[in-house]
C-alpha cells in the first residue's frame, strides 16, 4: 500500500549541546521540517546556530518562554505541524540521533501493518541503543516486519497526527517523565495500536549509564539520573498508578517495582548523592499522593 507522508520532526530542547546540530543534519534528510521547541528559560550558546538553521527553510524555532515541560513543548510542536498540514510528527529529544534509515524503516513497518489489516495503528516506535555504550535498551524481533507493543519512549516515536484528535495530546500535568507511558496507555485504551519497527534504530541516552559488579553478579546497569529527574519519575508513577493500575495492572506493577524498589536499591548500592536521590523519590511519592506541585 502506498502511503502519502508529510513528516515534521519535533525536537524539544533544553540547554542543548553540540549533538543537536548532528541530529539536525541527520533529520533533515529524513523529514520535511524540523521544529525546535525551546524550553530553555534563558539564552544558550547554540541558540544563534539553531536560528541560522531556520533560514534553510527546513527548520522552525518556537519559543516556550521558559521550561514548560516536555509534554507542553511536544503539544506546541504538534499544533504547529497540524496547522501546516503535516500528516506525521516524529517526536525527538535533543540527545538522540537516528540511524540514517530510521524514518523509512518506521514507515515500512507501518505499511506492513496496514497491509496485514492493522488499520488502527497510531504510532510506530524504533528500537533503542544507548548512545554512549551502544547497549541495547530495547530491541524488537528482527525476524518480523513489525511487532505490536503497549508502550514505548517518546524519542523516536512517529505519530499519526490525525489520531490525536481522538486520543488527545500529551498530558501536561506530567511535565516530564512517563509522558510517553501515559499517552501510550491512553491510546491503547481508546482502541489504537502501537507498533514497533525492529529495523529502525535510534541512538538514545537513558540517563548516564554505568556498569557495576556486586558479589557474584556482573554487568549491573545504573542510569544515574539526576535528583530532578528522580523526583518527577516518582511523582508521575503515582499519577500512573491512580489512573491505570486497574486497567493495565501488569504494566503499572512493573513501573512501581522499578521506581520504588529496584532503582532506589541501585542508588543506595552504586550511585552518588544517595541521600538527596532517595529524598527526591520520597518527595515525589508524597507530592503525587497529595497532588502538590514542587516549589520552583
Amino acid at each position: 500500500m502506498k502511503i502519502k507522508n508529510k513528516i515534521a520532526a519535533v525536537v524539544v530542547i533544553y540547554f542543548p549541546e553540540q549533538k543537536v546540530l548532528e541530529q539536525f543534519e541527520a533529520l533533515q534528510l529524513m523529514v520535511d521540517l524540523v521544529i525546535w521547541v525551546n524550553n530553555t528559560p534563558e539564552s544558550f550558546n547554540l541558540k544563534e546556530d539553531l536560528l541560522k538553521k531556520t533560514l534553510t527553510h527546513s527548520a522552525v524555532f518556537i519559543e516556550m518562554d521558559g521550561n514548560k515541560g516536555i509534554a507542553a513543548a511536544l503539544n506546541k510542536g504538534i499544533e504547529y505541524a497540524k496547522k501546516e498540514g503535516f500528516t506525521w510528527m516524529l517526536a525527538m529529544d535533543q540527545d538522540s540521533v537516528p540511524e540514517k534509515n530510521m524514518v523509512s524503516n518506521l514507515l515500512s513497518s507501518y505499511t506492513a501493518a496496514i497491509d496485514d489489516g492493522v488499520d488502527n495503528a497510531w504510532a510506530i516506535s524504533p528500537t533503542y541503543h544507548d548512545i554512549n555504550t551502544n547497549h541495547v535498551l530495547r530491541q524488537g524481533d528482527v525476524t518480523k516486519k513489525y511487532t505490536k507493543i503497549l508502550a514505548t519512549l517518546t524519542s523516536g516515536m512517529l505519530i499519526r497526527i490525525d489520531t490525536l484528535d481522538i486520543i488527545g495530546l500529551h498530558n501536561e500535568k506530567y511535565f516530564i517523565y512517563h509522558v510517553d507511558t501515559e499517552i501510550c496507555l491512553r491510546a491503547n485504551h481508546k482502541g489504537f495500536q502501537l507498533i514497533e519497527s525492529p529495523h529502525a534504530v535510534l541512538y538514545h541516552q537513558e540517563g548516564d549509564q554505568s556498569y557495576h559488579k556486586f558479589l557474584w553478579k556482573k554487568g549491573i546497569i545504573t542510569t544515574n539520573h539526576s535528583v530532578f529527574a528522580l523526583y518527577y519519575m516518582s511523582r508521575n508513577t503515582v499519577y500512573l498508578t491512580v489512573n491505570w493500575l486497574f486497567i493495565y495492572p501488569l504494566t503499572i506493577t512493573k513501573v512501581i517495582k522499578h521506581h520504588y524498589f529496584t532503582a532506589p536499591l541501585k542508588i543506595i548500592l552504586f550511585e552518588s548523592q544517595k541521600i538527596k536521590k532517595i529524598i527526591a523519590v520520597i518527595k515525589g511519592f508524597y507530592n503525587g499522593i497529595f497532588s502538590i506541585r514542587p516549589l520552583s
